[in-house]
């Protein structure tokens, strides 16, 4: 069955329900709730009181104010799940000052959720834990937060041990001098991430804003499934989205959808992977909106480094467009296996029914090196207006064993896309044939005429195929499937 953007959507939704049941569920029916109001007449007239007698699972309603204050959890009578929310409203409570709004000193392992606050802070992060298990923000602004050169992040999160959940809804992070959300798992943890309906702003400038969101997974059997969906990225420095695998046996499993991106100010990538070391990345990017990054900035790549990586990638329906007109490093999209000379990688990639109009450099190109294997399947896309920068690049580009050691192989299939004058290259450098490069197609037929005749909308000149680029009608890997995380 097709998933179709409302699917996604009622999907997405109904993680959000389900992990705020998980969150705060049943612990808050039973809960103790504590009022803070700044002149009087409540339980407390500061917040970080009002958590000091807090135990596990109570809900404390703050009131309209200012509070310049930076809350401990570790000082809860009994450290655990706690819930904050602005009592009138979104946007009526605001934490202000010097220090991170919430963090712990010591022992905390429990759960945070606020709901309505302003976080504000003029030297650190607005959040920051390292022992949590569930942290969630609902309706929330993150802004004004930190200072350079230490990169503060709106909500800076690290977690090593046990399962738990991150959701960040309607939420808004502006002027945040480091990264809107940051989430590190490592050891053995395992740990979901929902980033969604939110929105980062910056103005395209360093001091502003560096980049949307950010996940990591390392350490041994470490854990992570995270969703980054209908969010606006607007004038952010560097990345929107970038998430990275690495360790032993880590398992990363990553959606980005349905996300408008624009106006980056540095030469990244908008949507950034990558996986490493012996983690099984599996990565599903789709119905995205790239427009206008900066100088040399791209649009979507994926990386295999270092390492015995695995990989399952889905990229459709993305639409990219006017990409670092300026530099010729501005691909649209880009894919890169090159594992290292004493390891290997496998990878299968779909890149389907993607629209490019407009990149500096290739509109699409894939580079295998070293011991890398890989399987993709390139169809109906259209790369248009490709090498802005006049630098002879492509759009569409295959490159197989550009390294004296490489022993990389490609399986390639290639039909319906769309091109213009910028032309397709199938380049394969091996000159001792100990690596391999391979079009599906038919094998009665040379690699040019399989090109043209699988993509009939190619305009002239037809592809330019250097080396040894062999026509097989049976693909060494088993199919590939559309199957998103």
């Amino acid at each position: 069955m097709k998933i179709t953007r409302l699917h996604r959507a009622t999907r997405l939704l109904a993680t959000i329900m389900l992990l705020a049941m998980l969150v705060g569920g049943g612990a808050i029916l039973e809960a103790a709730v504590r009022t803070v109001r700044p002149l009087g007449g409540g339980d407390h007239t500061t917040i970080a009181a009002a958590v000091d007698v807090s135990a596990d699972g109570d809900v404390i309603l703050v009131s309209t104010g200012t509070y310049s204050e930076s809350v401990n959890l570790s000082t809860m009578n009994t450290p655990g799940d706690i819930l904050l929310r602005a009592a009138d409203g979104a946007g009526t409570v605001t934490m202000n000052g010097a220090g991170p709004k919430f963090y712990h000193s010591g022992t905390f392992g429990g759960s945070l959720t606020l709901d309505g606050f302003t976080l504000k802070s003029t030297n650190d992060d607005a959040i920051r834990l390292t022992s949590f298990t569930h942290c969630q923000l609902f309706n929330c602004l993150l802004e004004d937060v930190g200072s350079l050169p230490a990169d503060h992040n709106g909500l800076d999160l690290l977690t090593s041990t046990g399962t738990g959940a991150v959701v960040v809804y309607n939420t808004t992070f502006r002027r945040v001098a480091g990264w809107g959300v940051v989430l590190n798992v490592t050891g053995t943890a395992d740990q979901q991430l929902l980033v969604q309906s939110d929105n980062f702003y910056g103005s395209g400038a360093a001091n502003t804003h560096l980049g949307g969101v950010r996940f990591a997974v390392s350490g041994t059997t470490a854990r992570l499934a995270a969703t980054v969906s209908q969010c606006l990225f607007q004038n952010l420095f560097a990345q929107a989205i970038r998430g990275e695998s690495d360790g032993t046996n880590t398992i990363f499993k990553a959606v980005a959808t349905l996300n408008n991106i624009f106006g980056l100010g540095y030469t990244q990538p908008a949507i950034a992977f990558g996986a490493a070391g012996t983690s099984q990345m599996t990565l599903s990017v789709t119905d995205n909106t790239v427009t206008g990054t900066g100088f040399s900035g791209g649009g979507i790549a994926v990386h295999q480094n270092l390492g015995n990586s695995t990989a399952d990638v889905v990229i459709s329906g993305n639409v990219l467009t006017n990409l670092g007109a300026s530099n010729p490093m501005a691909r649209a999209i880009y894919l890169d296996a090159a594992p290292g000379d004493s390891t290997a990688c496998t990878g299968h990639y779909l890149v389907e029914s993607n629209t490019v109009n407009g990149a500096g450099g290739d509109g699409f190109r894939i580079r295998v090196l070293d011991q890398a294997d890989i399987e993709m399947t390139a169809t109906n896309n259209s790369l248009l207006n490709a090498d802005a920068a006049n630098q002879g690049r492509f759009g569409f580009a295959a490159e197989v064993g550009n390294k004296p050691l490489s022993v990389a192989g490609l399986l390639l299939k290639l039909s319906g896309n769309i091109g213009d004058a910028q032309n397709f290259l199938l380049r394969h450098y091996d000159a001792t044939n100990t690596g391999f490069f391979q079009l599906q197609g038919n094998t009665a037929q040379n690699a040019q005429w399989n090109v043209n005749d699988q993509n009939p909308l190619l305009q002239p000149p037809p592809a330019v195929i250097t080396g040894t680029v062999t026509v097989v009608g049976t693909p060494i890997f088993p199919p590939l499937e559309n199957r998103p995380p």
